[in-house]
């Protein structure tokens, strides 16, 4: 069986937004109204190597976590860092001026919810800011604690990823 590299989407600072209060138009020109981009603090860029206003994930296989069967050889079209359109290729228009990643025997998945974790291991009071980005690095968008050292610090933490900082 063939090995497929699987290529996770990220959902921590980008909600599935499909189509709102955007569109599209004139052959590949954003309408502005689509939600403004995230302005991203420079130790998370450092992270990031597509920061383009359109990106099209184009050949990929879907799983979307509703159960149905994996969608093949679709493209998702991602504007201002949000899911804007997933579809087959002939039914997405994508600009000009997207950067397109081929992704060819990767498969798109939700991101995980991880129902029991920690930022802070014994000894060591809060690891909060490391734990997150590993977290995040594996595919782990959304976390619930469960115990922590310094609540205060864990809000600040949350507050703090919100901004996008």
């Amino acid at each position: 069986m063939k090995y497929l590299k699987h290529l996770i989407v990220l959902l921590t600072l980008y909600s599935c937004n499909e189509h709102a209060n955007s569109k599209i138009v004139a052959q590949n020109t954003i309408v502005e109204n689509f939600r403004e981009q995230h302005v991203l603090g420079t130790d998370i860029l450092k992270y990031i190597e597509y920061d383009e206003k359109v990106i099209a994930l184009t050949h990929a296989a879907i799983i979307d976590g509703t159960g149905s069967t994996i969608k093949e050889n679709q493209t998702v079209l991602v504007v201002n860092g949000q899911f804007y359109d997933i579809g087959e290729e002939d039914e997405i228009t994508i600009p000009k001026d997207a950067v397109k990643i081929d992704c060819k025997d990767k498969t798109i998945i939700p991101g995980i919810i991880g129902m029991h974790n920690h930022l802070h291991i014994p000894q060591v009071p809060f690891t909060g800011e490391v734990a997150a980005k590993l977290y995040l690095a594996s595919g782990v968008t959304t976390i619930q604690t469960c115990g922590s050292v310094s609540t205060e610090k864990e809000i600040q933490l949350s507050k703090k990823l919100k901004k996008g900082s």
